[in-house]
């Protein structure tokens, strides 16, 4: 083969081996928490062609429910086409202080895809379309890292969140628009703002009036280029300030709306409780009737057994005293034979004794004759 050919082999093959790449996975967990666990360390953005690692308790790909890459991994970049392979896939828990891109891609064809978890790592800000490719995914959280910006787009093709964390970031800008389909939506800990809205608890506070309140902390360019000059430890003591400030203002009416709040949960629980305690009462009062129901058809049958079991023991007792009378009446007649056969077997006795008799008269007069003639 020429030295020419053999290189063009060597670079189809290694080019090959950069393209694609096998996942190789780490299996744990039970029920619904079977994972796969990223094993392998890839250096660039790689399509995966298959994937490796031995099950445990019998189970398979079907079987595995997310994805993690941990935060101890050294790998730079997340595999895309996943759910290729791993097409059940409902939560991707992705980690790695080590990664330097998170590629949109990685979301790609995973139907099932619920929730996304991003956590411990170092890039500082993310592509405004990192979620193009997940539309159907109800919980989102960034938590842990560095990242400063959230673009205008950044949730445009998410319309079914429900439940976004962004907990302790380094968040100066924050110009996303949130979807009005999020019923929790925590921000704590971060540079421009801190604070959370849950939907059932805050009826005083509409997720718009939250998210105005994060975009006028978060989306002032003047104090973007202001926090430029200041250090982190400034930063976090003017927060605190204005924070305390707010707080001050807020703490007797917080007081007020906790008492409403309570007050209304409490009734809600108790509503819930009546409406549970109805329900109950409604299930037993059927199952209850169903059982009568029973119970008076095994006592009708047991009625109409009983009948028929009288019945039957009247038939026995007619039929006994038929039987006695006929015994009786068999017996009686029984004994009248035996005493005439008794008195005719008596007469036959008294025969043969007065023939024996008639015999041994006989005998003796025929021993008396010829006696006689023999001597005289």
């Amino acid at each position: 083969m020429h030295k020419e050919s053999r290189i063009l082999i060597l670079l189809l093959f290694f080019t090959s081996s950069i393209s694609a790449e096998e996942l190789k996975c780490k299996y744990f967990g039970i029920y619904q928490n079977y994972m796969c666990e990223m094993s392998n360390v890839f250096n660039s953005t790689q399509e995966i062609t298959s994937v490796a690692g031995e099950h445990v308790n019998g189970k398979g790909i079907p079987d595995v429910k997310a994805f993690y890459v941990k935060r101890e991994s050294l790998t730079k970049y997340v595999p895309t086409k996943v759910c290729s392979f791993l097409y059940n896939i409902n939560i991707m828990n992705i980690n790695g202080y080590f990664l330097v891109e998170i590629n949109k891609n990685i979301f790609f064809g995973c139907p099932k895809l619920n929730h996304i978890s991003i956590e411990n790592i170092d890039l500082k800000e993310l592509d405004e379309d990192l979620l193009a490719e997940a539309p159907s995914i109800e919980k989102f959280s960034l938590s842990y890292t560095k990242v400063e910006v959230l673009k205008k787009n950044f949730f445009k093709n998410n319309q079914k969140l429900k439940w976004v964390v962004l907990r302790t970031n380094n968040f100066k800008i924050i110009e996303t628009e949130f979807p009005p389909t999020i019923t929790y939506l925590s921000i704590t800990n971060n540079l421009c703002v801190n604070g959370h809205y849950i939907s059932i608890m805050t009826d005083a506070m509409t997720l718009s009036a939250f998210a105005q309140k994060v975009y006028e902390k978060c989306s002032n360019r003047t104090n973007e280029t202001e926090t430029k000059f200041m250090s982190y430890d400034a930063i976090k003591s003017r927060i605190i300030d204005e924070q305390a400030k707010d707080h001050r203002d807020k703490i007797m009416t917080l007081f007020e709306e906790f008492q409403t709040i309570n007050f209304k949960l409490n009734w809600n629980k108790l509503s819930s409780l009546q409406n549970s305690y109805i329900q109950d009462r409604i299930n037993i009062t059927n199952e209850l009737r169903s059982t009568l129901n029973r119970l008076d058809k095994l006592q009708a049958s047991a009625k109409n057994q009983m009948e028929i079991v009288m019945r039957v023991t009247s038939l026995i007792e007619k039929d006994s005293n038929v039987l006695e009378d006929e015994l009786e009446k068999k017996s009686n007649e029984l004994q009248d034979i035996n005493i005439e056969l008794l008195s005719k077997v008596s007469n036959i006795y008294v025969v043969i004794i007065l023939l024996m008799c008639l015999q041994v008269l006989m005998a003796s007069g025929f021993a008396v004759y010829g006696y006689y003639h023999r001597y005289y």
